[in-house]
């Protein structure tokens, strides 16, 4: 599950753009709770159903999502690069994860420990509106996703009205979320 990076290697690839958009107070203080990883292609960072021991940031690695299906082959439903991270269900309390993760572009990454991250998305709310901000993303191109590729399929008036009023954003919020294009 990747090879610690030599200290002064890590610093030089701290190039993860959700770590970028921290101030540098607290990426400092994220990025001094974990350590640097090579993650090298094939590695297996979770598994469905079990707790994350670790949340990833990419830099220059990619991480497969696969969903498990009972008797037939696993189906690829999403990817991380540097854009993002691996275990950000945490920030909703949540331990164990859904997709089996597994590095397809090998390259380097920070790991920190689950409880170390807990800790510090406990004490810095410009991590938590973040992830906040990262989660909703996530689930909008879901949505986007399941649309696009289910053009047959189409929502019932209840369930298109629930989304749309839980995501109904007011200026501000459009604006945040303009941030992560």
């Amino acid at each position: 599950q990747g090879r610690t990076t030599p200290p002064r290697a890590a610093m030089a690839t701290a190039q993860n753009s959700l770590l970028l958009r921290l101030p540098r107070k607290d990426r400092a203080a994220l990025l001094a709770a974990g350590e640097s990883v090579q993650l090298a292609l094939s590695d297996v960072l979770c598994d469905a159903g079990k707790a994350t021991r670790h949340v990833y940031f990419p830099v220059d690695a990619f991480i497969s999502l696969v969903a498990p299906i009972d008797g037939k082959p696993a189906l690829e439903v999403g990817m991380v690069g540097r854009e993002g991270m691996l275990g950000a269900q945490l920030a909703l309390g949540v331990a164990t994860v859904p997709l089996h993760a597994v590095v397809q572009g090998q390259g380097a990454a920070w790991r920190i420990a689950s409880a170390a991250f807990r800790a510090e998305l406990a004490r810095s709310a410009a991590l938590q509106r973040l992830l906040n901000r990262y989660l909703y993303v996530l689930m909008a191109q879901l949505w986007e996703n399941i649309l696009r590729k289910n053009a047959t399929w189409k929502p019932s008036a209840a369930l298109l009205g629930e989304f749309k009023a839980f995501f109904r954003l007011d200026a501000d919020e459009r604006r945040d979320c303009d941030y992560f294009s």
